[in-house]
């Protein structure tokens, strides 16, 4: 087993001991359908859900600039499965959030990724 492989391990080990949440975050999946030419239209679009295991925390109040980082926003690193996406939704809290950034960790870069960093915004 490799470095990056025992990092990953290491880091789903972490990340699952401090997520102490009751309600686990939830990453949703909007799927749109397909266009239907029999009925003119797309076909319905499918959400799934997925738990999500990970840390929330707050940004510094210095890296609160009102722009790239606004104030209410919240910083979410999560296994690296499952992976996100921008257009995906983060459930966490009760509330829903959009992913602004995401930032995948790996030990080189060119490893399998370990972890995800994700900027949520309401």
């Amino acid at each position: 087993m490799g470095f990056a492989q025992d990092m990953r391990e290491m880091a789903t080990e972490l990340l699952t001991e401090f997520d102490e949440r009751s309600v686990k975050a939830k990453l949703r999946v909007i799927t749109e359908g397909a266009w239907n030419p029999a009925i003119g239209e797309n076909d319905p679009q499918t959400v799934t859900e997925s738990d999500l295991t990970g840390v929330a925390s707050s940004y510094a109040q210095s890296l609160i600039n009102g722009s790239s980082v606004q104030s209410g926003d919240v910083k979410f690193v999560s296994t690296f499965e499952p992976v996100p996406t921008q257009a995906d939704k983060v459930l966490l809290d009760g509330f829903e959030y959009g992913i602004e950034n995401i930032k995948p960790y790996a030990y080189t870069g060119l490893d399998a990724v370990i972890a995800f960093e994700m900027q949520l915004r309401k």
